[in-house]
């Protein structure tokens, strides 16, 4: 049975209200539709990308090399994650809250980490990955 799109739409927004509702927390939403730009002021998700490239030392190439290479942000995005996680276990574990570093943190949280300081976000932001919203 297929789905009317406004339906869709319709539960997909509420769903969305009410986990934001809910959290008692600012989240942060990448979700590809340049919500984040036109309703949250805040960097389209190549943009923070790029800024994200700025701080990590453990990337010694531009963000043109990763472009050309993986072309799918997610995919950049995941070889950033994992260039945080590399840098944050080594010569940068001073940046960041000594609770990360245990199994209970998932590998990507030194990138949120990152996210949240050049949104310049409160303290109770919380980043969400969000792949593909499908109706």
């Amino acid at each position: 049975m297929q789905r009317d799109y406004k339906q869709c739409q319709q539960e997909v927004t509420e769903d969305i209200e009410t986990l934001l509702r809910d959290a008692g927390c600012q989240f942060i939403l990448f979700i590809g539709s340049g919500f984040s730009k036109r309703y949250a002021n805040a960097p389209k998700w190549e943009e923070l990308l790029r800024r994200l490239f700025e701080i990590c030392p453990r990337i010694d190439r531009d963000y043109a090399y990763y472009k050309q290479t993986y072309g799918d942000p997610m995919k950049i995005g995941n070889v950033l994650a994992d260039a945080y996680r590399e840098w944050a276990w080594d010569k940068g574990k001073s940046k960041f809250p000594s609770e990360y570093f245990s199994e209970n943190f998932p590998p990507d949280i030194f990138l949120k980490h990152n996210c949240r300081d050049i949104e310049g976000s409160r303290s109770d932001t919380r980043i969400i990955w969000l792949g593909r919203v499908g109706c």
